[in-house]
């Protein structure tokens, strides 16, 4: 399928020189986590990722020009403890990204491409006599598609869309069964039913 890939991108891409990386950026708990699958530090936009080996796997990702809800499972290794606690604590649906970048002469060179953003979903930790790793799986934004949309036909709702609008301010009312009498007695009636009414609320 076609990609927003910017002209220095398609440069990098084809240049013998330089070798393709991954980095990831997710947000766990309100702190930002940035790995790259190399060794040491790697600065970039302002910002450092870190290549410490803890970023040891990437799977589940795939092309598709369908509706379908891939998904991209990180794992990682050798995480400290106060990291690990960190992570299997985030919050579901935090949005995690995942880049696909070039290096030159040991820098990142322009416009790496997020070629996976999803929220985060599960988190597997799996116990080991040598070392623990933890699975951290993300899904598609695309999983929204399939959810309900829990939207009424009240005021309320309607001014998540427009606040101005108060055409649903006369639904409510509607709600409330009301009696119409028809035929020729139909006044007669209705005097009583009101008569009736009066009677009911003096006492």
């Amino acid at each position: 399928m076609t990609r927003a890939t910017t002209s220095l991108f398609k440069a990098n891409a084809v240049a013998a020189s330089n070798a393709p990386i991954l980095l990831f950026e997710g947000d766990f708990s309100g702190t930002i986590l940035r790995l790259w699958n190399g060794i040491g530090d790697l600065a970039y936009n302002g910002q450092t990722y870190l290549g410490n080996g803890w970023m040891c796997e990437l799977s589940g990702v795939q092309d598709t020009n369908s509706l379908d809800q891939p998904t991209m499972s990180l794992k990682l290794s050798g995480v400290p403890t106060d990291l690990l606690y960190m992570v299997m604590n985030a919050q579901q649906n935090a949005v995690g990204t995942f880049y696909l970048g070039f290096l030159s002469g040991g820098s990142i060179v322009a416009d790496p491409y997020a070629f996976f953003v999803g929220r985060l979903d599960t988190i597997t930790l799996t116990e080991s006599p040598e070392e623990p790793t933890m699975k951290v799986d993300y899904v598609s934004r695309l999983v929204d598609i399939d959810k309900a949309k829990e939207y009424r036909y009240t005021p309320e709702c309607q001014k998540l869309f427009d606040a101005t609008d108060k055409g649903f301010d006369y639904v409510a009312p509607l709600a409330d069964a009301k009696t119409v009498f028809w035929g020729p007695n139909a006044k007669e009636i209705q005097k009583r039913k009101d008569k009736d009414k009066k009677k009911s609320k003096t006492r």
